[in-house]
């Protein structure tokens, strides 16, 4: 009878087990599903078409509550853009470096360095993030090269030097003949150098792909005149 009632008892607690390990399992998977969503609701913050910062601070506040729920590198890449974004510079580049630390994958990890690369340039730390995106544009990790080729381009624009920044700029067109960024910016390499028929034909790619382009419009002006001049000189 004894030995019965120890048996009983040993097969209530394994049940009990059970119980709890799978009540474990039903939560963290609802953390994980919760996280996520949270996660679609930053990225909805961010799908307007103008972004100000009021949709920056609620961005970052689901953001917050998906890590709250779940870690994922994704999640902290996030948090570290929307804070440089927020213009929170030091935080930002502790969640970068939490979000590399977290990922595994090589090629998550190369678009976090992108990211966290703009940040240093921000914080006057230009020749680190020009290393970071000169050995992006040859990485086999990195699948989108011609972003770090326009960043590239954009440091050496910043720092007067046209010449270089156009290369990069042709580079990044050439490997996404989309890119409108691409586009835009080889104009306005092209303009500073005076190559009109470059920084014209660039110029008209921007303004095909995208006609409301305000700033291409503006470009797009400033180059007219320079052709005409080209042509009252010539």
């Amino acid at each position: 009878m004894k030995k019965f009632e120890n048996s009983k008892l040993l097969t209530h607690t394994i049940v009990f087990s059970f119980f709890i390990l799978f009540v474990t399992s039903c939560e963290k998977k609802k953390n994980v599903s919760l996280a996520q969503t949270y996660y679609k609701m930053s990225m909805l913050e961010l799908s307007e078409t103008d972004i100000s910062e009021h949709n920056y601070k609620r961005a970052l506040l689901n953001i917050e509550k998906a890590l709250k729920q779940n870690v994922k590198p994704e999640f902290l890449a996030l948090k570290a853009t929307l804070l440089f974004n927020l213009g929170h510079y030091d935080e930002s580049e502790q969640s970068f470096k939490d979000a590399m630390n977290e990922t595994k994958e090589d090629h998550v990890k190369a678009e976090i360095l992108n990211n966290y690369a703009c940040l240093l340039a921000q914080k006057k730390q230009p020749e680190k993030a020009l290393k970071i995106w000169q050995d992006l544009e040859h990485s086999k990790d990195y699948l989108t090269p011609e972003v770090a080729y326009v960043n590239e381009g954009k440091f050496w624009y910043d720092q007067q030097n046209h010449l270089k920044a156009k290369e990069c700029f042709q580079r990044a067109t050439n490997l996404a003949p989309e890119y409108l960024d691409a586009h835009y910016y080889l104009s306005l390499a092209a303009y500073q150098l005076k190559d009109t028929p470059t920084a014209k034909n660039e110029i008209k790619t921007v303004l095909f792909l995208e006609p409301e382009h305000k700033e291409a419009q503006k470009l797009s002006q400033s180059i007219n005149k320079q052709h005409k001049n080209n042509k009252t000189q010539s």
